[in-house]
């Protein structure tokens, strides 16, 4: 048996967003620098520019840097709204290092060339998320038009690092590429290897059938072709080829992995479902280097989402993937060797980008830091 890191977040939306301090969240000032590599630094400390003029690279001014602290500061509130305060804890060693990242991520796309996103966008967006639904959070469906990515000057084909800077609003990033290309965004149907291949608008890859479907309403019927939405399990009865999607189970709730009588437990809520009483139980937190997996004499039927009954937090994921247990391991910083295998893993919004297809052992690199070829001018594309 195999085990995936658990989804250290969820693809967050097409267009990034934030929203000004609120009463209901605790607003600081500048990421804290002391938690961030190179480039990660400059990409900061060039918030302080100003320039009325075309955005080029590494022009963020004031005003976007500001929008990316509350941005990051919503999305961190948001994900442990979500999830009963336990996203944040598993994916990052404190909120201070989520609001650190995601504002590395929206900075990093503000300031990247051609892109459409702006800080007022971003502030309108911001407002969408934080009266939307976590159903809606999580799928981006019910969208706010703010939060969806302007179309860009670069046409089909260019390189890209974000979809704002593509007419089609589409960037698509392969799995081991260092950067993006315009493309149609995917419509029901297209072939997909995971939901990020799917366009982010209300479509998941269904696994059944390896393509893009839209996602379903709650308490929808739903197959191969009909997906449920976050929080639901498709349930289906024996023999049957269609069930309708139910509501993840709350801890002490009965639960089934084969989704036949009951339906999957909310491991977002860190519960998972033992074959020994079919009832969602806590899983057990674990942390850097300790051990990781399957607890002795349980078997973990949670086939979405986490599958260890031992769960890392604090940032870390449990490595090697090809054991029933492992140990957790803290993700390498920006720049530095990881494996998807073996790990290290990488710290969003790094990813590990292998040497080659053939290898699982890469680097963690930031999409748009330090890769020129991936945001050229669109005066320069096609350039000799």
């Amino acid at each position: 048996m195999t085990f995936a890191p658990p989804l250290r977040r969820p693809l967050i939306f097409l267009t990034l967003a934030a929203l000004p301090c609120l009463a209901a969240f605790a607003c600081s000032g500048p990421a804290d620098l002391r938690t961030l590599d190179e480039p990660v630094k400059k990409a900061v400390h060039d918030a302080g520019k100003k320039d009325s003029g075309p955005k080029d690279a590494g022009d963020v001014d004031a005003a976007d840097h500001a929008a990316c602290n509350d941005y990051a500061a919503i999305i961190c509130a948001k994900l442990d709204s979500c999830t009963g305060n336990v996203n944040v804890a598993e994916n990052y060693s404190s909120n201070d290092e989520c609001i650190a990242r995601e504002a590395l991520s929206c900075v990093t796309s503000l300031q990247a060339p051609d892109n459409a996103a702006s800080a007022a966008g971003i502030e309108r967006c911001g407002a969408g998320i934080m009266a939307g639904s976590c159903g809606d959070f999580f799928d981006h469906t019910n969208l706010p038009s703010s939060c969806v990515a302007r179309p860009g000057p670069r046409a089909n084909g260019a390189a890209c690092a974000f979809n704002g800077q593509c007419d089609s609003t589409w960037c698509y990033l392969a799995t081991n590429a260092t950067c993006g290309v315009c493309t149609t965004r995917p419509e029901a149907g297209a072939p997909c290897a995971a939901n990020g291949d799917c366009g982010g608008q209300s479509m998941h890859c269904s696994t059944s059938i390896m393509a893009c479907e839209p996602v379903g309403a709650p308490g929808s019927v739903c197959d191969g072709t009909h997906l449920c939405p976050y929080e639901e399990s498709c349930v289906v009865p024996d023999g049957g080829t269609s069930g309708l999607c139910t509501v993840r189970g709350a801890l002490g709730s009965a639960c089934d992995a084969k989704l036949t009588k009951a339906p999957l437990c909310a491991n977002d809520f860190g519960y998972f479902c033992p074959s020994a009483t079919d009832i969602c139980a806590p899983v057990t937190v674990a942390y850097a280097e300790q051990t990781c997996g399957i607890l002795a004499g349980v078997t973990v039927n949670d086939v979405k989402g986490p599958s260890h009954s031992l769960i890392c937090y604090g940032g870390t994921d449990c490595f090697p993937t090809t054991t029933s247990t492992g140990f957790c391991t803290p993700p390498a910083a920006d720049g530095q060797p990881c494996d998807s295998v073996l790990g290290p893993s990488c710290e969003n919004p790094a990813r590990c980008v292998p040497k080659n297809d053939a290898s699982t052992a890469g680097t963690c690199l930031i999409i748009g830091v330090g890769t020129d070829e991936c945001s050229p001018p669109v005066s320069a594309v096609g350039d000799d």
